[in-house]
């Protein structure tokens, strides 16, 4: 429960477990079977290949404006103002694409700091940056 809890799922897909709807038991095939029907499979294929990881460009923005020296937590342009903090971080551009609302990170790509949210307690090193 700890690992869904922690995702943004954008659907739901309910899969049967076994033809015989016995609880505790699986069958391989049917889950599989049921995986490839619904395109699943086929999602997490392309995702891999792809920018599995994306952030809205003002949620993005507001978590790590902090990182540019007067660059505002907010903007009526978030999409320049992220792509003004990617440049000053000098992230390599082949780690990362813009979308139109979205920006997208290949697989692996995403730092630790990305994947969850900023503390609200600034350590030593970040209050000299300060």
């Amino acid at each position: 429960m700890e690992i869904l809890e922690a995702t943004d799922p954008h659907f739901v897909r309910c899969i049967l477990p076994n033809r015989a709807k016995r609880p505790g038991a699986i069958e391989s095939e049917t889950v599989l079977e049921q995986l490839r029907c619904n395109g699943v499979l086929e999602g997490i294929r392309i995702t891999r290949k792809g920018f599995p990881n994306r952030v809205a460009y003002a949620e993005f923005l507001q978590r790590y404006y902090l990182l540019v020296p007067n660059l505002p937590r907010t903007s009526a342009d978030p999409r320049q103002s992220v792509e003004t903090l990617m440049q000053q971080l000098q992230v390599d551009r082949e780690k990362y694409q813009f979308g139109l609302s979205k920006i997208f990170f290949r697989s692996g790509a995403v730092c630790c700091w990305l994947r969850s949210p900023p503390s609200p307690r600034l350590t030593a090193s970040e209050f000299e940056l300060n």
